[in-house]
């Protein structure tokens, strides 16, 4: 993660240069990249959340950018980060976040989107499935979620 505070002035200018336009952001949350760290997924999943937090904390500070989060994204390769690593950081946008955060709760629409890639790797189609069945069960996707 780059600093929030560097992330704070990335948004400032975009939002000088983009004034006519309208865009927002997808925070993504990355997944481990090889066996050798599967046996780190509960201190991993500690640290998303973490990271998580870190997000909620700045967005509860700086109530003024929180239109412009439109979507949370877990991505990679899923042979070695299984959905269940994400439950918490969905749970919480999803459940908790607009409590936690003020200004999300001013926004009249729930614009919070969640993509969580699965299905998309796998050594078997049984496996592939078992992903997606994972994914739409522990971390409540829905209906606008991909």
């Amino acid at each position: 993660w780059k600093s929030l505070v560097e992330w704070k002035k990335k948004i400032d200018s975009w939002k000088k240069e983009y004034a006519e336009k309208e865009f927002g952001i997808i925070f993504h949350f990355g997944k481990l990249r090889s066996s050798k760290d599967f046996e780190k997924l509960p201190k991993f999943r500690r640290k998303v959340y973490r990271e998580s937090k870190e997000l909620a904390n700045f967005l509860r500070a700086n109530g003024e950018y929180v239109s412009l989060l439109v979507g949370i994204d877990c991505a990679s390769q899923e042979y070695w980060t299984p959905p269940w690593v994400f439950a918490p950081l969905f749970s919480f946008w999803k459940k908790k976040a607009h409590h936690y955060i003020p200004a999300l709760k001013e926004l009249s629409h729930p614009h919070l989107k969640f993509t969580y890639h699965a299905g998309e790797d796998f050594i078997d189609l049984a496996t592939g499935l078992k992903n997606v069945y994972e994914a739409v069960k522990f971390l409540e996707l829905q209906s606008g979620d991909r």
